[in-house]
């Protein structure tokens, strides 16, 4: 009995620093993984804090930031940091896609604009509501649109004018006629006006073949014109549910028609100031 009773305080001592030492270990091990919540928190704040900051850096360098380990773009956040995203495009290298290295190509009518005289805003009026706008758009709109128009026309009219003034020099080359001294033509101006003051038959002949005979021998010269001239311009024709263009004749070629016969008109108006007064 008094073994039994001397070992009761033992007992109940070991039970009780056993349950002190569970204690300690379980609050070290509870201060051991704060402890390591806190430093992988500051680890991940200062993370996101280089991050940023790395950011900032190329923002203010004028570069633009892009995850390279990420391959793949995602369409919400190209739009909310105002990029245009086109998986296709992307894929088929489509000329439609924007840089500033590849403009957009715009389509246009055979019929888009008017071709003689000045730009009648009823034919633009419709031409705006076949591309799908709306009446009040159209009223709105018209003025800018007109401008733009305009500058496409000349444009247009300045290429085919400078192409023709062109193949008509180097024929006159070819053909042997000399500027003023018997020196080799350079400019346009200089054989036009050998032929001002020199009209004789030869001449004449050679200037026929200057004004009429080259056109004349290549049939295809308007429309080799107009693709290149549209090339240039990145222009391309609306084409039919087909895939096809309409036969109508193109404003385009219409342009480069009255170009021609504008050229051919000065000529005339410049040797009939001549001596000879004769083309």
């Amino acid at each position: 009995m008094s073994t039994s009773t001397a070992l009761q305080p033992y007992h109940h001592q070991s039970f009780s620093s056993s349950s002190e030492s569970s204690d300690t270990s379980s609050s070290s091990s509870e201060e051991s993984e704060s402890s390591r919540r806190r430093s992988s928190h500051h680890r991940r704040k200062r993370k996101k804090r280089t991050f940023q900051e790395e950011g900032h850096k190329r923002q203010r360098a004028g570069f633009e930031y892009s995850n390279k380990e990420n391959e793949k773009s995602d369409p919400q956040m190209d739009r909310h940091r105002g990029y245009e995203y086109s998986n296709k495009n992307k894929e088929n290298n489509d000329p439609k896609m924007t840089s500033n290295n590849s403009p957009a190509i715009e389509q246009v009518m055979r019929n888009h604009i008017n071709t003689h005289g000045n730009l009648c805003d009823n034919h633009l009026s419709v031409t705006m509501g076949k591309l799908g706008y709306h009446h009040d758009a159209i009223c709105k709109m018209l003025p800018t649109y007109k401008a733009k128009m305009q500058k496409l026309k000349e444009s247009i009219n300045k290429h085919g004018r400078d192409f023709i003034k062109m193949e008509m020099l180097s024929a006159g080359k070819s053909q042997g006629i000399v500027g003023q001294s018997n020196q080799e033509l350079r400019l346009f101006r200089e054989m036009v006006n050998s032929y001002k003051n020199d009209g004789c038959e030869e001449m004449q002949k050679r200037m026929y073949h200057v004004m009429y005979g080259q056109f004349l021998t290549n049939s295809t010269w308007k429309m080799d014109l107009e693709k290149e001239i549209m090339g240039k311009l990145n222009l391309s024709f609306f084409k039919t549910p087909e895939g096809k263009t309409s036969s109508e004749e193109s404003f385009v070629k219409t342009l480069i028609s009255e170009q021609y016969a504008d050229v051919l008109t000065g000529i005339r108006s410049i040797v009939s100031k001549g001596p000879h007064g004769q083309v």
